[in-house]
């Protein structure tokens, strides 16, 4: 606010550098664009200039301003050659001259024939005008128009003459000039008579005037019955006309049987009845109407009483009651004992209770088990019943009948509730829905925050988003997105003051860095901030002399918060951008917590000092140099490696008694 409570300063512009229209100094709203919708780079919002053309120089047609598109191609479709896509002219043909088909603009293809195969000189591809002559006039048979071979003969180079005919006077199918093959048949198969090869004329009957079916033209055959076995009086050969009547007005034939076979008893030739029976009633199969045989058997094997011809009924039992093995139905036999041996008040022949097999009438042993070797409760001597588990309930591999063993897990270690030992669902997931790494199933972890480190918000732990501005607006240089300082300077003024100061006075620059001992790349040690991602130093801008409290760094060796860093600090000719108290840059070289093997030390010098276990840049300091030198061996051109190495990080090792 300013002094009379207003939001906007001096100049007319509010803290974020907006007059009251929403525009900056320069002219532009927040979002970049000015009053006529365009930014910096002359461009609207779609990325089109003033002339309505992208940023690749074409319109929102696609054209740019030769009239072609992205491919070369005018609104027609054609290139700067004048050839379109397929790479063919406005005429329809291509650099060669040819069309898609492969004629060119006199119709000819590249073996100079037309579109209907022939030559400029009228021949096709295999030699011949029109009318089918070759060159010297003559056709494919070696015949010309008069007919005639080129040795003066009637034949062509197959054997024919002109009109198609051979020497013998047959033409390539084997007839003569009037139609007929060798043995005298016409191609419709009939000879000169009018009878085809079976000798049968077209009528469809032969010399003596009957069909191929033996009947003549009236129907009936050489005995003289029609088709349906009568004469022509209207009687069959057994003396009876249609309606079964024979010459006399009587029922039977000359054989003693009426019109459908059968005699005057009602038995046919095989003396059977209209059913099927004999005299004697049975039919073909051996059995009368009843369905018995004529020893008193059934289709099945048994007698009317049921039993079979071994006098057993379908139980399986005889006259008596007994079966083939001489037990009645309730197991016993004629002296009334099982076949265990045990009458019905379960006494043996010796009056004991167990039988032959050594089982009671109830089935249990002596010992008390049964056949299958199971006590009265249903349980066998390891303890286990019929369903295998024991008396708790639970199987041979300690598990009860729904899968649980007695901590309450099932065979792949997941509780009742569907949790192993370690406490998460098979999907990896624990009660509360988080992972082992700590992510539920949307991939954020307990604090709210995904893989990548940022929360649903788009912040990280530091409140910084994926481009590097918190939630105010600002980077952690505390510029916000268009340039300016959370003071309401922009870069280009920071710029001016420092550049002014560097670029104009080199001679006071230089004499400043030498008087104070100063390098463009000196070491400093610092102490690293792991939640600003920041290195605190004690050391003054040597331009502006203010304090450089802490330098935002990006590590590049394993590094933990709070651990000492030695850094490298390269003085920048110019600022491009930053504040002057930014003019160094730190770059951090090594830390306490950095392991041996990212130092660049030599396979032999890395077993030495793993030997000693000695992993990290501080366990390597805490060392005297008398154990120092006993851990490598007591080699010289190792500790001389070692030595060099720190020099190149930024340790003094005379600091650490460590000096060569």
């Amino acid at each position: 606010m300013n002094k009379t409570g207003g939001k906007y300063g001096n100049y007319g512009f509010d803290k974020a550098g907006y007059n009251k229209d929403g525009y900056d100094k320069n002219g532009f709203d927040s979002e970049g664009y000015d009053r006529d919708g365009y930014n910096i780079f002359g461009r609207d919002k779609h990325g089109y200039d003033k002339e309505g053309y992208y940023r690749m120089g074409y319109n929102k047609a696609g054209y740019n301003i030769f009239g072609r598109d992205k491919h070369g191609y005018d609104r027609n479709g054609y290139d700067k050659n004048g050839f379109d896509s397929e790479g063919y002219d406005r005429d329809g043909y291509n650099i060669f001259g040819r069309d898609k088909h492969g004629y060119d603009r006199n119709g000819y293809d590249r073996f100079g024939f037309d579109r209907g195969g022939y030559d400029r000189d009228g021949y096709d591809r295999k030699g011949y005008d029109w009318d089918g002559y070759d060159r010297e006039g003559y056709d494919w048979n070696g015949l010309d128009k008069s007919g005639m071979n080129k040795t003066g003969g009637r034949y062509g180079n197959n054997s024919f003459d002109k009109a198609g005919y051979n020497k013998d006077g047959y033409d390539k199918n084997g007839f003569d000039r009037e139609g007929y093959d060798r043995d005298g048949y016409n191609k419709a198969g009939y000879n000169r008579n009018g009878y085809d090869r079976n000798g049968f004329g077209k009528d469809g009957y032969n010399g003596a005037g009957y069909d191929k079916y033996g009947r003549d033209k009236d129907g009936y055959n050489k005995n003289g019955y029609d088709k349906n076995g009568y004469d022509k009086e209207g009687y069959d050969r057994n003396g009876l006309s249609r309606n079964g009547k024979n010459r006399d007005g009587g029922r039977y034939g000359n054989n003693g049987y009426d019109k459908n076979g059968y005699d005057r008893d009602g038995y046919n030739i095989f003396g059977r009845d209209k059913h099927g029976y004999d005299k004697e009633g049975y039919d073909r199969t051996g059995y009368n109407k009843s369905g018995y045989d004529r020893d008193g058997y059934s289709r099945y094997g048994f007698d009317k009483d049921g039993y079979d011809r071994t006098g057993y009924n379908k139980s399986g039992y005889d006259r008596d009651g007994y079966s083939r093995y001489g037990f009645d139905k309730d197991g016993y036999d004629k002296e009334g004992y099982d076949r265990n041996g045990l009458s019905r008040n379960g006494k043996n022949r010796a009056g004991g209770l167990y039988g032959n097999d050594g089982y009671d009438k109830n089935g249990f042993d002596r010992e008390g088990y049964d056949r299958g070797g199971f006590d009265k409760d249903g349980y066998n001597g390891a303890g286990y019943n019929k369903s295998g588990y024991d008396r708790d309930g639970y199987s041979r591999y300690g598990f009860d009948k729904d899968g649980y063993d007695k901590e309450g897990y099932d065979r792949k270690g997941y509780d009742r509730d569907g949790y192993n030992r370690a406490g998460y669902n098979e999907y990896g997931y624990d009660k509360e829905g988080y992972d082992r790494k700590g992510y539920n199933r949307n991939g954020y972890d307990r604090k709210g925050y995904n893989r990548t480190g940022y929360n649903r918000a788009g912040y990280n732990k530091y409140g910084y988003d994926k481009e590097g501005y918190n939630r105010e607006g600002y980077n952690i240089a505390g510029y916000n997105r268009y340039g300016y300082y959370n003071e309401g300077y922009d870069r280009r003024e920071y710029n001016n003051r420092y550049e002014k100061f560097v670029e104009k006075n080199p001679k006071e620059r230089e004499k400043y860095l030498s008087d104070n001992n100063i390098s463009k790349n000196q070491y400093y040690e610092g102490i690293y901030d792991a939640e600003r991602l920041r290195v605190n130093i004690d050391l003054k801008n040597p331009f502006t002399g203010k304090s450089i409290k802490s330098r935002m760094v990006e590590p590049k060796v394993s590094i933990e918060d709070g651990d000492k860093v030695w850094v490298k600090l390269r003085a920048s000719n110019k600022l491009e951008g930053k504040r002057p108290e930014d003019a160094f840059v730190c770059k951090v070289m090594v830390a306490e917590s950095t392991q041996t093997n990212e130092l660049g030390f030599t396979i032999r010098t890395l077993n030495c000092l793993k030997k000693a276990e000695i992993n990290t840049v501080r366990e390597l300091l805490q060392k005297s140099k008398e154990d120092l030198l006993y851990a490598i061996d007591n080699e010289p051109v190792l500790f001389k490696e070692i030595i060099k190495i720190l020099k190149g990080v930024g340790i003094n090792p005379d600091m650490y008694g460590l000096s060569d």
